[in-house]
C-alpha cells in the first residue's frame, strides 16, 4: 500500500482548517490536547461494527497529549513519515516500519512529523474483551495490555497482522461511493481483531496459545455441521470457536488434525462448492456471477476466481459457460 490516504471521501476534514481537524480528532479519540503549525491537515474515518477505521495527517509538526488515560484500545500504522510516541517509561520511534498499539490507562504523549501518514483504528474495550472471550472459550477476567511496539519488518506474525490492516483499509477505501455492506464490515472487523489478538504479544498470549489442547471430534463436527448447513453466513474463527464452546487455537487444531486445513480454509472451500453447484443450475443462468459469488460470501472478486480456478481447474466464467450450453 503506497502513501495515499485512504477512506477520503467517508468523513473528511481536510485542508487548512485547522481548527476543524482538531474538532474531528476530538471525536474520533479521546478529548486530548493538540500543538500544531499544520499546511495541510486531513482527517478521514469510517465506522465498521463497533471499531472505527482513521486515517489522518496532520501536515505539521504536531504535539498530541491526551486528558485523560484512554479508555479503548487503538492502533497506528504509519504508511510514510515518522513520529515519537513517549509511554511512562518507554519510547517508540514511529514510522513505515513500526507501527504502535494502546491499551486503555495508558498515557501517551505523540510528536509527529510533517510529513506522517498514518491509519489507525480504535476498538471500545467492551468490544475487545468480548472478541478475546470468543477466541479463549472463557471470560477475560484479567485486563487486556499489549505491548506497544509493533516492527512491522523485523517479524512475519506481526507484519501479518499489520498487512491485514492494510487490507482491510484497502477494502473500505473500494466502497467511498456506497454503503459497506453489514456482512463485509463485521468480516473486517473480525479479521482487525483476530489477527491483532492472535500476533500482537499481549498478557493473554500464553493462554492463546500455550498448551492448547485439540478440540473433541464433536466441537468439530458441530463447525462443520453449521458451515455445510449455511456456507454463506458471516462465519469467522472467532465465532466458530463461540458457538462450538472451545478456544480458537483448540478449534484449529482439531480441524487441522480432522481435515487438514484451518477452519476458515474449510468455509472457503464449502462457499466455493456453493458457487459451483448454484452455477450449474439451469434455474440460475440469469444471475451474474459476481452476484452468485457474493452472495456466497466472498467480497473480493479477484481473490474468489482464482481459488476457484485453483480448487476446481475452471474459471467461473468457463463453468458458466458449459451450463449455458446444457440448457
Amino acid at each position: 500500500m503506497g502513501a495515499t490516504q485512504p477512506l477520503h471521501r467517508h468523513l473528511v476534514v481536510s485542508s487548512s482548517d485547522v481548527d476543524r481537524v482538531v474538532s474531528a480528532g476530538s471525536t474520533l479519540f479521546s478529548p486530548h490536547r493538540l500543538r500544531c503549525r499544520a499546511v495541510d491537515a486531513s482527517l478521514a474515518a469510517m465506522g465498521l461494527d463497533t471499531v472505527t477505521l482513521i486515517s489522518m495527517q496532520y501536515g505539521g509538526d504536531s504535539i498530541v497529549e491526551p486528558s485523560d488515560p484512554l479508555d479503548y484500545y487503538a492502533v497506528h500504522v504509519p504508511l510514510n513519515g515518522h513520529g515519537i510516541v513517549r509511554f511512562s517509561g518507554e519510547q517508540i520511534e514511529t514510522g513505515p516500519n513500526t507501527a504502535v498499539v494502546f491499551s486503555p490507562r495508558d498515557e501517551p504523549k505523540m510528536r509527529w512529523a510533517p510529513d506522517l501518514l498514518q491509519i489507525a483504528f480504535t476498538v471500545p474495550a467492551d468490544a475487545m474483551r468480548t472478541h478475546l472471550t470468543k477466541l479463549t472459550a472463557r471470560p477475560s477476567g484479567r485486563p487486556l495490555v499489549f505491548s506497544h511496539s509493533a516492527p512491522s519488518k523485523r517479524s512475519v506474525a506481526t507484519d501479518g497482522w499489520i498487512n491485514t490492516v492494510r487490507m482491510v483499509f484497502r477494502t473500505a477505501d473500494a466502497y467511498r461511493q456506497r454503503p459497506l455492506p453489514i456482512g463485509l464490515r463485521r468480516s473486517l472487523e473480525d479479521m482487525l481483531l483476530t489477527s491483532l489478538l492472535m500476533t500482537q504479544p499481549n498478557n493473554w498470549t500464553d493462554t492463546l496459545y500455550s498448551g492448547v489442547p485439540s478440540a473433541a471430534p464433536h466441537a468439530v463436527a458441530l463447525a462443520i455441521e453449521r458451515i455445510e448447513a449455511e456456507p454463506e453466513d458471516n462465519w469467522s474463527l472467532a465465532r466458530l470457536a463461540a458457538e462450538t464452546g472451545v478456544s480458537a487455537r483448540s478449534l484449529q487444531e482439531g480441524f487441522r488434525r480432522a481435515k487438514g486445513m484451518p477452519p476458515m480454509t474449510y468455509v472457503k472451500n464449502a462457499r466455493l462448492d456453493l458457487v459451483r453447484r448454484r452455477l450449474e443450475d439451469p434455474l440460475r443462468t440469469d444471475e451474474s456471477i459476481s452476484d452468485i459469488a457474493f452472495d456466497a460470501g466472498f467480497t473480493h472478486l479477484g481473490r474468489f476466481s482464482s481459488a476457484f480456478r485453483e480448487r476446481f481447474g475452471i474459471k467461473p466464467s468457463e463453468l458458466r459457460r458449459t451450463t449455458s450450453h446444457r440448457t
